[in-house]
């Protein structure tokens, strides 16, 4: 008895799905599904008629990351597809892979030669100095952090955001260390791919999330909360 031809990934072809079963599985809908084939998100399936194609884990997998890295990352479509573009194409090293990935994550600011971007320039690299941070490369997140802080000083809060600054890059090393101990814990490129993103984009939303709470939990604190039980803190 012949063996039963497998596809690319190792799947027969009754173990792939039609594109009804991969929306089902999902929770996308099928128009977004093609949407996303035709913005090159999504990898076609494996033909097997001239107008039918089979769907496997691996597009499964991709679909939960585009849902996972829009609605939970808050990137758009097109950052979504820079990242995977990076992640698609000729293989490049694992730190420059990190390096697009981050930089998804950030707008561009509008970067002047006046004097308040200037001081704030030199507070960053001030700061990163006295961490012994080699910061040789180019990221677009050095522009974000010092736009925050001319923003911050004109809004009355620059001494606040020089005296924090430290506290936050320790807070952040401290985290960054983790995420990538993690992300370089893959057995492959695609799960490292996966990783460094997780890692990233959502580590991001995360770390947001997790910082409101504490929030909510040291203004309590502070403000004697939990000396009064009968208190509402969500009004």
């Amino acid at each position: 008895m012949a063996a039963e031809a497998t596809t690319r990934d190792g799947q027969t072809a009754d173990e792939r799905m039609r594109i009804a079963e991969l929306s089902k599985r999902s929770g996308v809908t099928v128009a977004t599904i093609k949407y996303y084939l035709r913005e090159g998100l999504l990898m076609p399936g494996e033909l097997s008629s001239p107008n039918q194609a089979g769907y496997g884990q691996e597009h499964l997998r991709r679909l939960r990351m585009i849902r996972a890295l829009i609605e939970v990352g808050g990137l758009s479509v097109a950052a979504v597809g820079d990242v995977f573009a990076a992640a698609d194409g000729p293989e490049r090293p694992t730190f420059e892979l990190m390096g697009v990935v981050a930089g998804a994550l950030d707008k561009p600011q509008p970067q002047t030669d006046d004097v308040e971007w200037a001081r704030a320039r030199a507070e960053v690299d001030a700061a990163f100095g006295s961490k012994g941070w080699n910061i040789e490369y180019r990221t677009s997140a050095i522009d974000t952090l010092v736009g925050v802080l001319v923003r911050m000083s004109q809004l009355g809060y620059g001494i606040w955001a020089s005296e924090a600054l430290v506290t936050y890059l320790d807070a952040a090393e401290g985290i960054a260390e983790m995420d990538v101990e993690h992300a370089l814990r893959a057995d492959d490129r695609a799960d490292l791919i996966d990783g460094v993103a997780v890692m990233t984009i959502l580590g991001e939303a995360a770390l947001g999330a997790a910082r409101r709470i504490a929030h909510i939990h040291v203004s309590a604190r502070m403000l004697g909360y939990f000396d009064a039980p009968e208190a509402d803190v969500a009004h």
